[in-house]
């Protein structure tokens, strides 16, 4: 059919290509094209609050979103 059907779980880009939204102090306004992972969240949310993870983290800071 042609039709693209996000599907839970699948390594497929309809199903990890999500947006995400920041939105507050500290975040820098703009529509960011870079792939961002859901482990970029809390490493993310970590740097805005100034506090560091107190365990190893995979992902990375979005600092392309903060000012």
């Amino acid at each position: 059919t042609g039709l693209r059907i996000a599907e839970h779980g699948q390594p497929r880009d309809p199903d990890t290509r999500v947006p995400i939204l920041l939105w507050g102090p500290g975040i820098r306004p703009g529509l960011y094209q870079e792939r961002a992972a859901v482990t970029d969240i809390a490493p993310t949310l970590a740097r805005l609050l100034g506090i560091a993870p107190m365990e190893r983290v995979n992902g990375r800071v979005l600092r392309e979103a903060i000012r």
